[in-house]
């Protein structure tokens, strides 16, 4: 890691010191979705001492616009967001009941429930993918952790790919479509954090890519593919972290930075979006719900 006064180089890729803005115009939150989405960043719902269903856009990652203050799903957190047939999708998440809603807009202020009750069961903390055409929701907790996988290819009629995959059922893990693979990293079931990783190229059929990644078992973490690598970013193993770890192929990992300029997080968003890969927001070290936006290419 190479310093200078106002970035830093890691593996060729350099991190600004200071955020894109330290404070964006939507409240400081965690368990929010981002999603790229008609040239733009979106930030939907989440957490900010209150359960939100508000719509937050950008270009630049500097200025945010509010699409909608209350979108017609209820406000609720740990809820995931995905861009498939050229609309935003807002599936499941926590608003007090386990929720197994579907919602989708062509413009981020326009929602309209594709169902108000999924056959898997209502649920947060689970995971969204959009692979071979299809939407996939992955895990989660309704009130025990789950391994089942279920895709859709409208977003309505959903089919249970397995009722229980070989990795442990777990509830705020990650998963990335890579290398032409479903990945499955990390997360928290019945008895522990996380630190496997896994894959597959149906969705049904699983393999370990390791059971002992070398970054902390944790959740609440994130995973991006970029510069094509995947990529982890902070999260909670008991304490919140600002570390950042890439992988070439899902089995070796190497750690990037074990302190990122970004305070130390859980439960913050990260996307792809104008060849830089973006932090927002999350939950700090400092129990401080975070609004800040940053960036590295």
């Amino acid at each position: 890691m190479n310093s200078t006064v106002n970035a830093f180089s890691v593996r060729g890729l350099k991190f600004d010191n200071t955020p894109v803005t330290a404070a964006a115009a939507f409240s400081g939150r965690s368990s929010h979705t981002t999603a790229v989405f008609d040239n733009k960043m979106w930030v939907i719902g989440g957490y900010d001492d209150t359960n939100k269903n508000d719509v937050w856009y950008s270009a630049d990652g500097l200025t945010w616009t509010e699409a909608t203050n209350a979108a017609p799903f209820s406000a609720r957190t740990t809820h995931t967001t995905a861009v498939f047939d050229n609309k935003l999708w807002f599936i499941g998440g926590y608003d007090g009941t386990y929720k197994n809603d579907v919602w989708y807009s062509n413009d981020g202020v326009i929602w309209t429930e594709a169902t108000s009750a999924a056959p898997f069961s209502g649920r947060y903390g689970h995971t969204t993918a959009v692979f071979d055409n299809k939407l996939w929701v992955i895990g989660g907790h309704d009130g025990t952790y789950k391994n089942d996988i279920w895709y859709s290819n409208d977003g309505l009629t959903w089919t249970e790919a397995t009722n229980a995959a070989p990795f442990s059922a777990r509830s705020i893990h990650t998963t990335a479509v890579f290398d032409n693979k479903l990945w499955v990293i990390g997360g928290i079931d019945e008895t522990s954090r996380k630190n496997d990783v896994w894959f597959s190229a149906d969705g049904l059929t699983w393999s370990e890519a390791t059971n002992a990644a070398p970054f902390s078992a944790r959740s609440t973490h994130t995973t991006a593919v970029f510069d094509n690598k995947l990529w982890i970013i902070a999260g909670f193993d008991g304490t919140r972290k600002n570390d950042i770890w890439y992988s070439d192929d899902g089995i070796t990992w190497t750690e990037a930075t074990d302190e990122a300029p970004f305070s130390r997080r859980s439960a913050h968003t990260i996307a792809v979006f104008d060849n830089k890969l973006w932090v927002i927001g999350g939950f700090s070290s400092e129990d401080i719900l975070m609004n800040d936006v940053w960036a590295f290419d």
